[in-house]
Order: C-alpha cells, then structure tokens, then sequence
C-alpha cells in the first residue's frame, strides 16, 4: 500500500510531491510502469530512426507492441558506461525519443543524478548540443540543472546523452492517482511562471511544458530544461504535433506564447487530470466542460487562444496569480487516499 502527500505551503511556497510507502519503495525520481521518467518528453530522434536502432538491438521482425519493445531495448543497456564515465544504472523510463537512467557522479553532492538518452545522427547533434551547452548555463531555482553533455556510442550505435539532476517525481505522475485543487494549482502555477519569466526574459522557452515535465527535486519545483531552446529555433521534436503544440507550431510559426498555450494545457491537466479535448478542432475560442474550475476558467480559456497575440503574458498571469492566492488558507498537508502501485 502506498500513500502520498501533497504538502502546500502557505505563501511563496512550491507544491511538493512526496511519495511515502511501507512496501519495499522505488528510489526516489522513479517513474511508475508504463509512466515517462522525469523530464523524459519526447525529444530528438525520429521514430524511423527509433525503429532501425530496436531492430538492431533485438534483429528481425517487430513483433511486440513498439513501446514495450523499446522499453526492452532501453533496460537492455544497464550496466553499460558511457563514455567510460557514467554508468548506467537503475533504468528510470523512456519515451518514443529517449531513455532515462540513474548514475552517479563524483563530482556531484549528492552523487546520484540522472542520464538521458537519444539515439542521433550528426544534423540531430549539431542542432541540439549547443541548446544544452546554453541551458546548461542557465541556473534558476525553478530550472531543472543539466551537468553535463556530448555524444557516445553505445555497441556502436551512436546516442547524444545528457547528465541532470535526479528529480523525485512528476506532476505527471501524482495525476495519475488525483487531479491537483485549486489551491494546489495557483502554488504550482507560481514558480512554473517565476522560471518561464526568466527564460522568456532571454528570448528563450521551455520548448515541452507538460505535467511529465514539471518536476520535484527536493523541495523546490522545477522544469525539465533539456527541451530550452531559443525562440525562433523551432522545435525540437520532429513528431507530429501533439495536444502541447499550439495551432500556430504547425506552420512553424514559434514564439513565448508557445509556452503559455502549453502551460493552459497543463493547467487544465492538472486539475481534470486529462488534456482538453476539440484543441485541434478550428474555432474562435475553446470551449470548457460546465464543471471545470471557476477560479481558473478564465485564465485557461485565454491561454489557449487560437492567436498568439491572445493568450496572456507572464507578467499578466503572475500578476493574476497572486492575487488569486492572497488570503488563501495556511499551509495543510492534504492525504490522498491509499492506492495500490500496478
């Protein structure tokens, strides 16, 4: 039986996540079966490419459900070192793009920390090494820390790998077992905008904001930060656009109000515990369950303008954001009912 804990501070605080359990536990920043790992959206790579490097690995035919066999093939490099300096680990979780694992580095306090994954070719490489070297440079409270990065080869297969923080766990995941209250959003919601603030102040997005990549490291909320990329860089992602993607992403249009659609996502997300549905239906204005959240209809219907120039910024949603929590209840620690892991 497992319990978890939603700890919501009482002002200028971050949500917290935190998993307790009296059956023998994963480590924290373990991804639940079947869940993306932490800060492991889709990324590089395309999924011809995927296809080629699991054939490779296993030979032959697919046969299996494509997902699980990458999973395979991911938990089939445990055990591996790359580049002769980290190894791999406790196999964390993948995407369609990537796969994630625990290692340790000497020169880290704590030494835990996570690897990522991405099968490359050199175009895919020379775009994206430099994104991680500048996000890389980055450090914000709220930004998820990249250490390290390069290329490496794997049984001669050739990979990018990123080196980050190991974070404890997931919006994503929590969604999995409650939507989040309203209160809960506006905690999150503040520090998520304190770093989009700060990227957007550079002329740079946090490129895939969802629940699986807002993230808990000890008691400080972060985003994932190996998705940053400038923003007229485009996107990093050569999948089809999904439910994240504003309308415009499909014309290549790419701008900070990226960000702010993604976040209305997630907002709805959070606290419906699904993505809205109709987004790429064309119309003038989305259109909200009669249910949803009254404290946050508003502010959602606007972030998910179909023009760009519609949605909010940061500063206005800050704003917005803070005063909505003035006068909000002290902090609680609000139990989330017993449920069984698998």
């Amino acid at each position: 039986m497992v319990s978890q804990r939603l700890r919501v501070p009482a002002s200028g605080g971050t949500v917290l996540f935190s998993p307790e359990t009296s059956a023998p536990a994963r480590s924290p920043g373990s991804a639940a079966p079947g869940t993306e790992a932490p800060g492991t959206g889709p990324l590089l790579g395309t999924p011809e490419m995927d296809h080629a490097v699991v054939e490779r690995r296993f030979g032959g035919h697919m046969s299996v459900e494509p997902r699980k066999l990458m999973s395979e093939g991911w938990t089939s490099w445990q055990g591996h070192v790359v580049n002769g300096v980290f190894p791999l680990g406790r196999y964390l979780g993948c995407s369609n793009h990537s796969g994630v694992f625990l290692t340790v580095s000497a020169a880290r306090r704590p030494p835990e920390v996570a690897v990522k994954l991405i099968p490359t070719n050199r175009a895919l490489a020379e775009s994206q090494l430099p994104r991680w070297k500048r996000a890389g440079a980055l450090a914000h409270p709220h930004l998820l820390r990249l250490w390290e990065w390069g290329g490496c080869q794997l049984d001669g297969l050739p990979y990018l790998y990123t080196v980050m923080e190991y974070a404890d766990q997931t919006l994503a995941q929590l969604l999995q077992h409650r939507a989040l209250t309203d209160d809960e959003a506006r905690e999150m919601l503040l520090p998520t905008l304190d770093a989009l603030a700060f990227l957007h102040g550079r002329d740079l997005v946090q490129g895939q904001l969802k629940p699986a990549n807002i993230l808990v490291v000890g008691d400080q909320l972060k985003l994932a930060s190996d998705t940053i990329r400038h923003v007229n860089a485009g996107t990093m992602s050569a999948n089809t656009p999904t439910v994240y993607d504003p309308p415009e992403a499909r014309h290549g249009s790419s701008s900070t109000a990226d960000d702010i659609w993604a976040l209305g996502v997630s907002l709805f997300e959070a606290l419906t515990r699904c993505p809205p549905s109709g987004l790429g239906e064309p119309r003038e204005a989305i259109v909200l369950p009669a249910d949803f959240s009254s404290a946050f209809r508003e502010v959602v219907v606007r972030c998910l303008s179909p023009s760009p120039q519609d949605r909010p910024s940061v500063t206005e949603l800050v704003a917005w954001a803070r005063g909505r929590s003035a006068g909000s209840a002290p902090a609680a620690t609000i139990h989330i009912a017993d449920f069984r892991n698998g």
